[in-house]
Parts: C-alpha cells; structure tokens; sequence
C-alpha cells in the first residue's frame, strides 16, 4: 500500500474547503489544507462578511434619514468611510477567529500557505515543495471577471476584492453589472451619499427571479436616486475632464457616463487556471471542474466544491457541496447533491429571496401550479416598521410548496421556513395549522397560505356542505 504524507488534502481555505477540511480532520483522518491567499476565502474576506457589514452601515444611514418621519429629529451630517471601513474589518476579524491558522490547526489540521499546483493526481507542488494525499478536494473558489471592454484596465476599476480598502468616498460611481453584488454596492453607496450609475446589459433585473420582482425593483431603486442604464452596450473606458468615462449604446444612441471610479460586478469566474488541472488529469472547462452529481472529477481519488465547479456559487451551496464530499470521500456514501430547492437572497434594501422554481421556470416545464400572494402592506408588522413594500408568492403544486419569492423586509430569513416545506415536502396544511407569533414579518407566510386555502374553498359547494354538516351532524 503507498505512502503518503496526508490522508486528505484540501485546496482552497474558504467556505467548502474549510467545511471538508474540519469534517475530515474530526474524523481523524490526517488533513492538510493549502491556501495561496488569506484564509477564510471570498466570503469572510471580499465577500459575504464585508458586504453585509458595509450593507448595514448602509442602512443605518438610512433609517437616520427616515427617521423624522416617524418624529426623531435626528440629522446626517457627513459619511467618514474610514471609520465604517474599520467597523468592517472589526467584523471581519470576530467572524474569521474561527479560520485562523491557530484555530485550525487546533482541530488537527495542518495549514499550508503557498501557491499550488498539480504535478499527478496524487501529488501536489505548493511553492516548490511537494506534498502527496490518498484523496484531493478542490475548492479554490471564484474571482470577479473582469470583461474585455476596450481601455477599461488603462482607466482603472474596483471590484469587490478593492472596494471595500477605500479610506475616501467617491462623489460617483459607475457599476457595470446589475447582479447581485452590482446592486448591493450600488445602494449602499448610493445611501452613503454617492451618485451611483448602474450599467447593464439585460433589459431587467432580475432576471431569473420571480417575474414581478425585476419592475419593482428597478422602481424603488429608480425612487432612491440610482440611475439605471440597463440594455446597454458599453464600447469603451477613457477617461476625461477627470472623470473616468464610458461610452455606452444605449435605445439606439451613443451615450457618454463618467465618474470619479468604476465599480466592475459583472460575474465570476473559477479561480482554477493556476492549479495545473491537466497534470493530474482533471477535466474542466471556461465554467469550471466537471464533476459528477457525488461531486467526484474525472479523476477517482478527486473531488471538488463550490464555485470552482461553477453550479450556484454561494457561500452556503459550498458549505453543503462539502457535506456531499465528505458524505461519498470518506464514508463512500453515495450521497448527491440536490439542486431542486437551491436558495438564494440579493440583499438589497428590500431584500429579494427565491428557493425551487419561479413561474417562468414552472411554465417552460409545463408544469401546472396555482400561486398565492400577499403583500407586505397588509401585514401588522410590516406596517409597524414602516416597510410595507414586497410580497410573498407562492407556487404550489397539489398543496406542496415548488417554489417561492419574497421581496420585502428580512426576506433572506422569512424564506427559510418555506425552504423548509419544499425540501421536505411538506403540505402548506402544516404551515397554515403551525402557530405564528403575531406580529412577525414571518407571519406572511402563514398569511399566504391561509389566503390561498381561503380562496380555494370557498366555493358553494364548500360551503353547502358546511352549513348541512353544521344543521344535521352536530
């Protein structure tokens, strides 16, 4: 039987390798993990963390504005961004105490920091130095795309790896990409003071999102002061009279948008190239490592995870692609990711959330399903809190839930009990029988069901039987 110096080597510190890492190492299996940048990966670092941190700043700021509404006279003078950038990183350091070199190690696994690649399936190079592993996962995560537009590194951009390091903030700025992440800083800043230009290609946001939720979005943040360009064809950065500028196709004109600096949110893309993926013979493409629903590559002793395998790329769909490896590397389990109630939250002000399918997808499907809706402005709390705008759509399926969409305030945790429902397929009977603490912004699910249930049966023929059941059976 061959030698090797670990059992399991995972590369890649962020969400999904920190997952198999500790899992493996639990179970005592000898583990090292190889990380070329900080620990902790895109989400404690660049990604969800700092944003949600910036994001309720943000917000902050905006309920001081709001606040002479409901008789708070309370005045917003100025934004020191350093001072809110410092927050970020108090957070960022309470979060990742967790990730630290210290704190792993402490759970049995050795952490190597150096740049790797592949010299065969079973041996990897970090810095010169080669290591060998029985078993591989990789999980190195994304990086922003960057598009090729012509002069746009000569003008100089952000992303969302450079943003948050600012210590000034711009009086503008251009976001090029109306996607999550676009949208998010666009808002923020925005709500900072900053006059924001979103630049995108799509003719509307939110595209694969419930088709009511693009138009009212694209309103509210129309409303709040951000300028949407969407359909846009953006030709080429220069910059000029000292702002950076685009020259954008926009309704069949060519149309000039400047700034002080550029934000690019236009995608990611797997941060794969560098691993030498050919050396230990492991198939991938522009998109990412293929592999097979188990989440093994083209290789046996290799598996891979999150973004670098490029399906759903979040911080929590790596976190549970981790549980399937471990579940099929270790145990040979064979255990499959499911990706039929995969859910995901833009955390704009209101927040927008969708798990399973939306109308559009059900329709392509022929699937046949009834919806139920209620709106936020009928719901006590929401109007409590003076957040009456959003919705919750439901699609239903003979009474179990197949999709649903919120938008509105706290939708990323008022979606959970649906996601819930859906995966373990249980009735909307059992949400609408479930009591619900009154007032709650999560009381419009049980609202949206007892609607529904309202409508459905209340038919004549209903009610005809209730009022001969109420006459002669009792």
């Amino acid at each position: 039987m061959a030698e090797f110096d670990y059992d399991v080597i995972v590369v890649g510190a962020g969400a999904g390798g920190l997952v198999v890492a500790g899992g493996t190492a639990a179970l005592g299996l000898k583990v090292a993990l190889v990380e070329k940048g900080k620990l902790g990966g895109e989400s404690l670092n660049y990604g969800c963390v700092p944003s949600k941190a910036i994001i309720h700043a943000a917000n902050v700021a905006r309920d001081l504005k709001k606040a002479q509404k409901i008789g708070i006279d309370i005045q917003l003078s100025h934004i020191e961004l350093k001072k809110i950038t410092d927050y970020i990183h108090h957070v960022q350091d309470t979060v990742g105490s967790a990730d630290s070199k210290e704190a792993l190690e402490k759970q049995g696994i050795k952490v190597i920091q150096g740049f790797a690649t592949f010299v065969d399936n079973h041996t990897l190079d970090v810095d010169g130095v080669k290591t060998t592993a029985k078993k591989f996962c990789i999980a190195t995560g994304s990086r922003p795309e960057i598009p090729p537009i012509e002069g746009l590194k000569e003008t100089g951009f952000l992303t969302n790896e450079t943003i948050l390091s600012m210590e000034k903030l711009p009086e503008s700025l251009l976001v090029v990409g109306g996607g999550s992440t676009g949208l998010e800083f666009a808002q923020t800043f925005s709500r900072f003071g900053c006059k924001v230009t979103v630049l995108e290609k799509l003719e509307h946001l939110f595209p694969n999102d419930d088709p009511e939720i693009g138009p009212l979005m694209e309103k509210l943040l129309t409303d709040e002061g951000i300028e949407l360009i969407l359909g846009c064809d953006i030709k080429k950065f220069y910059g000029k009279d000292g702002k950076k500028t685009s020259r954008v196709k926009h309704q069949g004109m060519e149309k000039e948008f400047a700034a002080e600096d550029i934000l690019i949110a236009a995608g990611r893309t797997p941060n794969i190239s560098h691993l030498d993926l050919k050396m230990a013979r492991v198939k991938y493409d522009q998109n990412g490592i293929k592999v097979n629903k188990r989440l093994r590559t083209s290789v046996s002793n290799i598996w891979a995870c999150g973004d670098a395998v490029g399906h759903y790329q979040f911080t929590h769909m790596a976190a549970h692609q981790a549980g399937v490896v471990i579940a099929n590397m270790i145990f040979r389990y064979p255990r499959k990711v499911n990706y039929a109630f995969v859910p995901w939250c833009t955390f704009t002000d209101p927040e927008v959330a969708n798990v399973g399918m939306t109308e559009n997808m059900a329709k392509e499907k022929g699937i046949r399903c009834e919806t139920a809706k209620f709106e936020f402005k009928d719901l006590d709390r929401a109007v409590c809190d003076d957040a009456e705008v959003g919705f919750l759509k439901l699609l239903i399926k003979k009474n179990k839930i197949i999709g649903a969409a919120c938008v509105g305030p706290d939708a990323g945790n008022i979606i959970h009990e649906l996601i819930l429902a859906a995966s373990a397929k249980l009735s909307i009977l059992d949400i609408s029988r479930a009591i619900h603490i009154h007032p709650t912004l999560a009381q419009i699910n049980a609202k949206a069901v007892s609607t529904y249930l309202g409508q459905k049966y209340a038919s004549q023929v209903t009610k005809n039987m209730a009022q001969f059941m109420f006459n002669f059976l009792t």
